[in-house]
């Protein structure tokens, strides 16, 4: 960090000796008449009816995080330094405004490249893929590009359908195809962020935006002006590219799927949206703009304990919207999700190592000899015993049932071998309003305020109850947004809500120690919270430079009240819920503007924990976070200490330089 703080203070005693540059401004947005004495735009050529734009961002920046990912002071592996580059490079081709009036056609391209400084594990790394030896499966292993790659964040064609078919509509309309940023409102229900990080029900969320998804869209004017229109669709996941995919054996754990393990074709995530724009009031001062908008996401597979273990058809109705009058403003955004996620039946049966006394065996993980808390089974392949494995029914109801006699021993299912197929109706909604006034004259302060809410539920595919778990049917209340992104708008988040420290929000545990899943979920994101907050924005100038002072306090809360922790059982209480206050948050935001086309920034945050952390302090991490840190563990040791959520106050600082040429 320090290393970063020195070059920008260097860079800022040049700014104020050198020559100003051209003003910041992004690349293919604007459409307004370009002056080539103009020192204020990107580096451009123009030829005729051909115009090419050329635009680079370099983005240097330092963090530093305390207590960010588990707010625990005796935790001393919690503090974070980082220093890091983003650089994009935009390219923008648009053709035909001096002839027609307006851009004909435009192509859009930007490369970027980002890494961690010191870090050759940041830059780029391939997928996950397991190890297999002999019958089992076991663990994952991934590589990484150790060398700073480039690759496409955005690529798309835009073109105007009535010039390209000689079509003489009244309006003007448009198909873009590519790769291209799309959202819904506020980007709640429908975000940019293409498939970065899983989530609550496999679906897919994260505020670092490195690709966009490829897609198309139709847009255009209904009544010009007044009421436009957008029809969009992309492919989020397509496993149906290659006889390797659609031959793949992923589904051999379902019912009924033993001889007819691969995937099959026609597995394709993706995701269409539309959407209108009306403007009834557009005059001098005040402005009014309502979006309606619908969006529907059919995944044919997704995890739920192994892969390919559900699918799910997503549906979100919503309505968004942005007023404008003098010095009064506010906006608003409202969602409600309908569908259902159909979860398989599973054998939750797998062969896998066991050490016996130094051996490694293959054994049956959920069949055992003469009792259920007997050793388990070993696996011999085309044995008696594997083919009564093999063949047993596949129903709940033979949880912890014998399935046969060999030799004398009995072969005896687990309590928890079979979980029977389900569905989760989709009733989750959210809403979200702020709104801002003018202190003064000329608008440079300015004071904000903002309510949100978004509903919330304990993962409907982890019954804390039942060792069976997940056996009937039932709802999830929680909201689903697809892509989601969401950190603020008049008042901005920048720990808790998809900031930089994104301290985890925990479900219930089990209560009882026969449940399968012992370990917590957690919920990120935009669902199961309720926040209110207040911001000041402040746009001053010194010395013929402008900066910007922008103070947030945001308080949350939970919208679904989960268990409490108990510390000794190191289970949930059954009858005890925590408190739902999660905490406050503080943040304050600077810029200043040094040349016309470079600021420097800064950024800090404190989190201050609420009952809700005390109530379930001792916490453990999840599955997936122990498996990652204990990955390099070759002592043999298992009974070390593990970190664990607490409640202490967490703090995060960013600073760094964002030029553009």
């Amino acid at each position: 960090m320090f290393f970063n703080l020195f070059y920008i203070f260097l860079f800022i005693f040049t700014c104020f000796n050198t020559i100003s540059l051209a003003e910041d401004k992004k690349v293919g947005r604007d459409h307004s008449a370009i002056t080539k004495s103009s020192a204020k735009e990107p580096l451009f050529v123009h030829l005729g009816n051909l115009e090419f734009r050329t635009q680079i961002k370099f983005r240097p920046e330092s963090f530093y995080l305390k207590n960010a990912n588990l707010l625990n002071n005796l935790n001393r592996s919690d503090k974070i330094i980082v220093n890091r580059h983003t650089i994009d490079f935009n390219f923008n081709l648009l053709y035909g405004k001096d002839f027609f009036g307006y851009d004909v056609s435009e192509f859009f391209l930007t490369f970027r490249n980002k890494g961690v400084w010191g870090n050759t594990e940041s830059i780029a790394q391939t997928t996950d893929t397991n190890l297999k030896i002999l019958e089992a499966v076991f663990g994952e292993h991934r590589h990484f590009i150790s060398r700073h790659i480039i690759w496409i964040r955005e690529l798309w064609l835009k073109f105007c359908i009535n010039n390209a078919f000689g079509v003489n509509f009244e309006n003007k309309h448009f198909f873009t195809l590519g790769a291209f940023p799309f959202e819904l409102g506020r980007g709640i229900s429908l975000g940019n962020a293409f498939a970065v990080g899983p989530r609550v029900l496999g679906f897919y969320s994260n505020n670092v935006i490195d690709q966009y998804a490829f897609g198309f869209k139709f847009s255009g004017d209904v009544v010009a002006q007044k009421l436009l229109y957008d029809f969009y669709g992309a492919i989020l996941q397509n496993k149906s590219d290659s006889l390797a995919n659609t031959a793949l054996k992923v589904r051999g754990q379902e019912f009924g799927r033993r001889r007819l393990q691969e995937r099959g074709p026609g597995v394709i995530d993706f995701v269409v949206a539309g959407r209108l724009r009306w403007y009834p009031i557009q005059e001098p001062g005040s402005k009014v703009i309502f979006e309606p908008y619908i969006l529907y996401n059919n995944a044919p597979e997704q995890r739920v304990e192994i892969d390919a273990s559900a699918n799910s058809k997503l549906a979100t109705l919503g309505l968004a919207g942005e007023c404008y009058f003098s010095d009064f403003e506010f906006g608003f955004d409202v969602g409600k999700n309908f569908g259902h996620q159909k979860v398989r039946g599973i054998d939750r049966n797998q062969v896998e190592f066991e050490n016996r006394n130094g051996v490694v065996t293959l054994v049956n993980s959920r069949v055992r000899d003469n009792a259920v808390n007997g050793s388990k089974t070993i696996y011999v392949p085309n044995s008696q015993a594997q083919q009564l494995v093999n063949t047993s029914a596949q129903d709940a109801s033979q949880n912890g049932q014998p399935i046969g006699i060999v030799n004398g021993t009995t072969l005896v299912n687990d309590i928890n071998r079979f979980r029977n197929p389900s569905t989760n109706t989709f009733k989750g909604w959210m809403s979200v309003i702020d709104a801002g006034y003018k202190l003064d004259s000329k608008g440079d302060l300015k004071l904000a305020a903002t309510v949100g809410v978004a509903s919330g539920d304990e993962n409907p595919n982890q019954d804390l109850d039942n060792p069976n778990s997940s056996d009937v049917d039932g709802d999830f209340k929680g909201f689903i947004g697809l892509q989601e992104i969401y950190s603020g708008y008049r008042v901005r988040s920048v720990f808790l809500l998809g900031g930089v420290g994104r301290a985890p929000r925990p479900l219930s545990l089990p209560i009882s120690s026969d449940v399968i899943e012992r370990l917590p979920s957690v919920v990120s994101g935009f669902s199961n919270i309720i926040f209110v907050g207040s911001a000041l924005h402040y746009h001053g100038r010194y010395c013929d430079r402008t900066f910007n002072v922008n103070p947030n306090a945001i308080a949350y809360w939970q919208q679904k009240a989960t268990k409490a922790f108990n510390r000794e059982t190191r289970l949930s209480f059954p009858d005890k819920f925590a408190r739902n206050y999660l905490g406050l948050e503080l943040n304050i935001m600077f810029d200043a503007t040094m040349l016309d086309s470079c600021k420097i920034y800064a950024v800090s945050s404190a989190f201050i924990p609420g009952g809700h952390y005390t109530d379930i302090k001792g916490t453990p991490l999840t599955r997936e976070e122990l498996r990652l840190i204990d990955r390099p563990d070759a002592t043999g040791i298992t009974n070390d200490l593990n970190p664990l959520l607490s409640d202490n106050i967490a703090f995060t600082f960013n600073v760094g330089i964002e030029y553009r040429f």
